[in-house]
């Protein structure tokens, strides 16, 4: 079977004077949390004929992590300038495009292999720069990627396969691998992108396992129509020996799995056993008539290859396309409990927020009254008279004043009538 050649790393035609020997200082990481376009160039200069020592250092200090920090903040940037809000910088791309070089230059180191598969966003962020829509970026991209296919590890095409996955949702792109064809689709394409454009391709499908698996992928890009660029890329003269020959590739490679389906014997199952194993397990369901009906259908159906063709091969595909379906939920639903989990963590801290507010509040509060602020001019207001249910108040000492104590005798009440009048009058003689 024809292997996916791993994309050639472009080197300086000398090295360095003088190769850096010690690791990368505090400041030196500090100043790539926020990366001009000079600080990134220097970091892969410094990459291309580094110590061992140096190299792990920097990867032993979260190096790869920080990478991929920067990658992710010029997609999200990007993705909001694509809504209108503003233009996508060049300065911006070409940091990103640095920024992915020096990645491609760790994957010599297999720590920084076990730092990105840790990383299980890391492809869906490297991929997603494709966003950004420049042909020398995507080169890069594709290159990255081609090479973390090709590495000795079954959990790399898998984190790379996943990861193509995670973009279809996060672009709500109709079929996966979207982004990538439309870089071979985009016209006046440079002969050195859409040749690594397609050496991604062909890693990507070459490195799985089993047939089945790169029968699917490769089903993927037949759907998308490559199979008519391909086409077009072989009648077109003015492209490179090198790019005729990663077309010849897909297309060998192609037949060659076709050629060991045809002939890998079938797994032995007892066809008799098996539809009643089906019978048994929607009996007494609401499936089971549909299911029969399905049967007796298929009986009718003719064994010749003509019909074989039109009939067989289609319901196969339909499944093939189910179970990517359903690959393709498992992806979303992944995604869903990811972003869950980033919105109970901001709920966390929106509550934590809250009850700050509530103490500073109460603190105040309790500030406010503890020295109440009284105008020294304001008058002193009286009490109000008593009523006739409510006691007189005592007399204030030294006015003299007050009530007559009640007479003896009586434990108090109210006085007696006074006597009536003599007769006469009151100026009688």
């Amino acid at each position: 079977m024809f292997q996916a050649r791993k994309p050639s790393v472009v080197t300086p035609t000398k090295p360095p004077a003088k190769p850096v020997e010690d690791g990368p200082s505090f400041a030196y990481m500090s100043q790539l949390l926020k990366p001009t376009l000079a600080d990134v160039q220097k970091l892969y200069t410094d990459l291309l004929y580094p110590t061992p020592s140096w190299a792990n250092r920097f990867i032993a200090q979260e190096g790869v992590t920080v990478l991929l920090e920067i990658l992710k903040k010029k997609k999200d940037r990007a993705k909001t300038a694509l809504k209108g809000t503003f233009s996508i910088s060049g300065s911006d791309i070409a940091v990103t495009e640095e920024t992915v070089r020096c990645i491609r230059q760790l994957l010599n180191y297999q720590s920084a292999v076990e730092a990105l598969l840790k990383k299980k966003d890391s492809v869906s962020i490297i991929a997603g720069c494709l966003i950004m829509d420049n042909g020398t970026l995507s080169r890069a991209i594709f290159e990255l990627l081609a090479a973390l296919c090709t590495v000795d590890n079954g959990a790399a095409h898998d984190l790379v396969l996943h990861g193509m996955s995670s973009l279809k949702t996060e672009f709500e792109e109709p079929v996966r691998f979207t982004s990538v064809v439309n870089v071979l689709k985009a016209p006046d394409q440079a002969s050195d992108n859409l040749i690594s454009c397609l050496t991604f391709i062909n890693a990507l499908i070459s490195t799985a396992e089993e047939v089945h698996t790169r029968m699917r992928i490769r089903q993927d890009f037949i759907n998308l129509g490559i199979l008519s660029i391909l086409e077009d890329i072989k009648q077109r003269s003015e492209f490179s020996t090198q790019l005729q020959s990663a077309v010849s590739v897909f297309e060998e490679e192609m037949k060659e799995d076709k050629h060991e389906l045809s002939v890998t014997p079938p797994e032995q199952i007892d066809p008799i056993e098996l539809v009643r194993t089906l019978c048994k397990s929607v009996d007494g369901t609401a499936q089971h008539p549909t299911f029969i009906t399905f049967l007796s259908e298929l009986v009718q159906f003719s064994s010749s290859h003509a019909e074989g063709h039109t009939v067989w091969e289609p319901l196969l595909e339909f499944l093939r396309k189910r179970d990517q379906s359903r690959e393709d939920e498992k992806s979303k639903e992944q995604l869903l409990a990811s972003l869950q989990k980033e919105v109970e963590t901001l709920k966390v801290q929106n509550q934590k927020v809250r009850r700050e507010l509530d103490e500073l509040r109460e603190a105040y509060s309790q500030k406010a009254m503890a020295s109440p602020m009284v105008p020294h001019s304001a008058p002193v207001a009286a009490p109000p008279p008593p009523t006739g249910d409510s006691p007189a108040p005592p007399p204030l000492p030294g006015d003299g004043g007050g009530a007559p104590p009640p007479p003896p005798g009586d434990g108090g009440g109210a006085p007696p009538p006074p006597p009536p009048p003599p007769p006469g009058g009151a100026g009688g003689t």
